[in-house]
């Protein structure tokens, strides 16, 4: 007889006291099925502190989920777990998120990319510079990394961003100039 697996309000109901043990527990087991490790780390990675949701697009995801979200975007074969987990560490707005954004920014899955390469504007993290370098070049991903650059405000950047822009076309060079005099005028190179 097939086994019962809980829906999705199940999880929920865990998201929403706030039991992060439990809904990692259907992470760690090698018998859980994806759909209830995508239904867990969805739950994890939209978790208000305490527990409760977060609001659609604002609000904090508890920190306390970087525990458990940092190692799925590091390395879980699923992109669904993969891009869940970065739109989780994202929204933490927590520098301990860093390191598995960073990771993030070589994930073969498109919007697990463009969490990381946002969630790094929005840390302002330097240590995001130069990876975010390489991604101005990036047909899908460049005009994100050059909004993340300007929110980052480091000057190292600027001679880049400059030479994405005269490279770019259309709508993706219309952005990059953007976010390059945003950066300009950020640094004190534009008034």
């Amino acid at each position: 007889m097939p086994r019962l697996e809980p829906g999705a309000g199940y999880f929920d109901h865990l998201r929403d006291v706030g039991d992060l043990e439990h809904l990692a527990s259907y992470l760690d087991d090698p018998d859980v099925s994806r759909r209830l490790r995508r239904r867990a780390t969805r739950a994890i990675a939209t978790m208000a502190p305490g527990g409760g949701r977060t609001r659609a697009f604002s609000g904090t995801v508890d920190p306390d989920g970087i525990t458990y979200l940092g190692p799925l975007l590091e390395g879980d074969p699923d992109p669904v777990v993969r891009r869940w987990a970065a739109f989780g560490l994202r929204r933490t707005s927590d520098p301990r998120a860093l390191e598995p954004l960073l990771c993030g920014l070589s994930d073969s899955d498109s919007a697990t990319r463009s969490h990381a390469i946002l969630s790094l504007g929005e840390l302002k993290a330097r240590e995001g510079v130069e990876p975010l370098i390489a991604l101005l070049d990036d047909d899908r991903h460049g005009p994100l990394a050059a909004r993340a650059l300007a929110e980052i405000r480091d000057e190292r950047a600027v001679p880049y961003l400059q030479l994405a822009a005269t490279t770019a076309r259309g709508s993706k060079r219309v952005q990059v100039e953007q976010a390059l005099a945003e950066l300009e005028e950020g640094v004190g190179l534009r008034r």
